[in-house]
């Protein structure tokens, strides 16, 4: 039985590592028909070993999106999304940002930012369908209506903001 999940897990990690590869290659050809030209390659950089290196990253996003996906607790439309946010973020937007601050700005292209953007939607809903919630998402009215209304503290604000209270601790005035 546990031979058996650990094979539909990593079937599951496959499909996902497909998903995020694959559209990340959607999202090259769109930004190509787009007229948005490949940079190209930093000398000393064979396009083989760019290809393993987008596997294995391909494979780390899908691991880590199966770890965050049973952890949301959100239909299915929120969990890609976010998800689809994070990737995209995490991978295209900041791989950008770090190319444009620590090399020479020519080497920094928002190709990548494009390529991300198809291989973010495309991880965040095959981690979103095939990694479901571990606990059933409650209805959205259910949350929203007690922590929107107007009758005294929301809920769930005070849980997280600290408490100002008077000190009895001597204080610099009453020792000096």
């Amino acid at each position: 039985m546990m031979l058996r999940k650990i094979v539909v897990t990593v079937g599951k990690l496959i499909l996902c590592t497909f998903a995020f590869y694959f559209g990340f290659l959607l999202g090259a050809v769109l930004a190509g028909v787009a007229g948005i030209a490949m940079p190209d390659l930093p000398a000393g950089a064979d396009a083989a070993t760019v290809q393993k290196a987008l596997q294995l990253a391909s494979l780390l996003v899908a691991v880590c999106l199966a770890f965050l996906s049973p952890r949301l607790s959100a239909n299915f439309f929120l969990r890609w999304l976010s998800m689809a946010a994070l990737v995209w973020l995490a991978y295209g937007v900041n791989t950008y940002l770090e190319a444009s601050i620590f090399t020479a700005y020519g080497v920094a292209s928002s190709i990548n930012v494009i390529t991300s953007l198809g291989a973010g939607l495309f991880s965040g809903a095959a981690a979103a369908w095939v990694f479901p919630p571990v606990e059933k998402p409650a209805p959205f009215r259910s949350i929203a209506v007690p922590f929107f209304s107007s009758s005294g503290k929301r809920a769930g604000y005070g849980a997280f903001s600290p408490q100002l209270q008077p000190s009895h601790s001597p204080t610099i005035s009453s020792v000096c």
